[in-house]
């Protein structure tokens, strides 16, 4: 993870947001240094935090230049790399401003958000606004999609666990029955916890209640406590079958290749990702001649 020390007054929250905004675009532009997939940057913070990142994914991400707060500014290389964040993390915080969270949902909905988890306390002074800003939230569109957990055990170095079972999720859905209420269905974790029934009959279940907002399209070996991350061609999850179930149930969502094993070159984390993505296009090539 990576702290942003952005500005405090006498400068404005626009200005802390586009900190934040530099800091996205510095890491994604640096991601195969770091070892991490530059379409996976969340950002979240703590209260006034919290707030910051919501006004930058509401104003300042994707390649918004700095230049529209101050005309003096001059753009550089890295303000050509993206700011746009996968996920939020609202803790004790909401979209607005410093003490007031917005009901504004054509300002949440023009903002395209990502999905968003928010944590708040029921004692919080703010907690009305808290959930009033949810609310606006979900009926602006925007999804929460939870990963489960990785590795998937019950308990990790003494913290219970939420979803280490597939059959977890659904416990998920049903405990708030929301349209924005998704997951984020990554098959290597599902594919590596003890379970009753393979890994298709989960999928087929959920697809079947709408409630996959993306997919992490990886492949694994093995079932926890011993299991390997595999090229998304050698694992025990049929990948076709797979992609012939989100084809058939009409899944328009996003895949994304996920914990590709690095190769032994120059550029093996670029590699590992290339060769999933070549095998993802020809799989949809396949399936759309009807090959598969």
């Amino acid at each position: 993870s990576f702290v942003v020390d952005y500005r405090l007054r006498p400068y404005t929250q626009q200005e802390g947001a586009l900190d934040l905004a530099r800091a996205v675009r510095f890491v994604r532009a640096y991601a195969s240094e770091y070892g991490i997939d530059e379409q996976d940057i969340a950002v979240m913070g703590f209260s006034a935090g919290g707030i910051l990142a919501g006004e930058m994914l509401l104003h300042w991400d994707g390649t918004v230049s700095p230049s529209e707060l101050d005309p003096s500014y001059i753009p550089d290389e890295l303000d050509q790399v993206s700011a746009d964040a996968a996920a939020d993390g609202m803790i004790y915080a909401f979209y607005g401003r410093l003490s007031v969270g917005t009901t504004d949902v054509e300002l949440l909905r023009s903002g395209e958000l990502p999905p968003t988890f928010y944590c708040y306390g029921t004692r919080d002074p703010f907690y009305r606004q808290f959930l009033a800003n949810a609310d606006a939230a979900e009926e602006a569109g925007v999804e929460l999609a939870l990963h489960p957990d990785d590795p998937p055990m019950p308990e990790l170095r003494g913290t219970p666990r939420m979803v280490y079972r597939p059959e977890l999720y659904q416990k998920l859905i049903d405990l708030v029955p929301s349209r924005s209420n998704k997951l984020e269905l990554c098959l290597g974790s599902l594919q590596e916890m003890q379970s009753e029934k393979p890994i298709y009959d989960y999928l087929d279940q959920y697809l079947r209640q709408d409630k996959v907002s993306y997919v992490h399209f990886r492949n694994v070996r093995g079932k926890v406590p011993c299991y390997d991350e595999v090229f998304v061609d050698e694992g025990d999850i049929d990948m076709f079958r797979v992609l012939r179930q989100l084809k058939d149930s009409g899944f328009s969502g996003v895949l994304i290749p996920d914990h590709t094993p690095m190769m032994t070159c120059a550029a093996s984390w670029h590699a590992g990702m290339a060769f999933a993505l070549g095998y993802m296009r020809a799989a949809f090539q396949m399936i759309g001649r009807g090959m598969l």
